[in-house]
């Protein structure tokens, strides 16, 4: 299909999933605009997609989620720390689907690293709001596969050997050693999934923000961690602890026996992530099929 002009409250064209006329919203109208008009308070932004399950498209969230892609001028990993709370603060939380995911994406970024993404949210989601009319682009199913692969095939493999290497650590009783990398694992375990599902990379570092940007995208993965009620997670909390303190601190306090179970856990945690990206590649196969 041919690139576009699109106004903006126009529905993108979708591969697969859309409702026909006689189909039901899978959300509460009323609800989506509220939320809509919180974000324009809080970022003044450029333009505002719905994709996803809700959005009748591609699942991407693997929960009952918003997920919301947000273009706006320019944008840092901080600035998405600070708009969630400040969202928060101000939203209502009886909400028909509980979560909302919240992808900020600098305009620049939509023409470059980030442009496989921005590509499958128009061709899949809905225009919730834009600034200005602007031109659809369709995506490249066959260059999405390949960015997801490319990130897949840097980051799983380097998790794989900081768990080695962690468990080489507690065998050798270097408890600072072993927790290090276990914290060092668990991020890339998340970027690589975030990496797979959004074709590019990111600049987070922080393993608890990392899986604020990804605890929905596996209900398994989301329910085999214990969150708070903020959606943080005290276990991936922990593994950030125990980086940072195994870097920084004179005396690293954590015992062998939590170290271990950490690791263990995180075992299993990366058969969960490799299982998920995998389906998720061999999705972006079939639509290059497909097209």
């Amino acid at each position: 299909m041919p690139d576009a002009e699109l106004l903006p409250g126009a529905a993108c064209p979708r591969q697969t999933g859309e409702p026909s006329s006689g189909d039901s919203l899978l959300y509460d109208p009323a609800e989506l605009e509220r939320i809509v008009t919180l974000i324009r308070e809080t970022v003044d932004p450029e333009r505002i997609f719905l994709f996803g399950a809700l959005a009748g498209a591609t699942p991407h969230s693997d929960v009952a989620a918003y997920d919301l892609l947000i273009v706006v001028r320019d944008d840092s990993p901080a600035e998405w720390t600070q708009f969630r709370r400040h969202f928060n603060l101000k939203l209502i939380r009886r909400r028909i689907a509980p979560l909302l995911n919240f992808y900020l994406c600098p305009e620049q970024e939509t023409q470059q690293e980030a442009r496989h993404f921005y590509r499958f949210v128009q061709s899949e989601g809905t225009v919730l709001y834009s600034r200005r009319p602007f031109k659809l682009k369709t995506c490249d199913y066959r260059s999405l596969y390949w960015a997801a692969r490319e990130r897949f095939d840097a980051f799983f493999p380097l998790t794989g050997r900081f768990l080695k290497t962690a468990q080489e650590s507690l065998a050798a009783n270097d408890v600072r050693g072993g927790a290090f990398c276990a914290g060092q694992a668990a991020e890339l375990l998340l970027r690589t999934l975030f990496g797979v599902y959004h074709g590019c990379d990111t600049g987070l570092h922080n393993v608890s923000v990392l899986w604020l940007r990804t605890r929905t995208l596996s209900a398994r993965l989301a329910v085999s961690l214990e969150n708070d009620d903020s959606g943080g997670c005290r276990f991936v909390a922990q593994l950030e602890n125990f980086r940072r303190e195994a870097l920084y601190a004179p005396v690293f306090d954590a015992g062998f026996k939590e170290v271990d179970e950490y690791l263990r856990r995180l075992q299993e945690l990366e058969r969960i992530v490799e299982r998920v990206c995998r389906e998720r590649m061999t999705l972006y196969e079939s639509r290059i099929e497909e097209s």
